[in-house]
């Protein structure tokens, strides 16, 4: 699942040129199959003068949920540096 709300992350960032901007468990539906995503009120575009920190905030958030559950996380910085380039 962390590997997949990763990939979420980034299909926002590359594809759809937006930050979710509160991404965290309370924003994601487990399915038999999937993660779903919603609530994305305070999503921005990539022009947002926030948007990096956004995605540097979300990128924690999300770490820090799967960490606090003995998930191995990836370095949330590394992380960030792969997702804007």
């Amino acid at each position: 699942d962390y590997f997949q709300a990763i990939s979420i992350l980034k299909d926002l960032y590359k594809k759809a040129k937006l930050v979710h901007g509160d991404f965290s468990e309370y924003n994601i539906f487990k399915t038999e199959n999937d993660l779903v995503v919603f609530d994305l009120g305070s999503g921005v575009d990539l022009r947002h003068p926030n948007a990096q920190e956004f995605l540097k905030r979300d990128i924690n958030n999300i770490g820090r949920f799967f960490n606090k559950r003995g998930i191995p996380i990836e370095d949330p910085d590394e992380l960030f540096e792969e997702i804007v380039k």
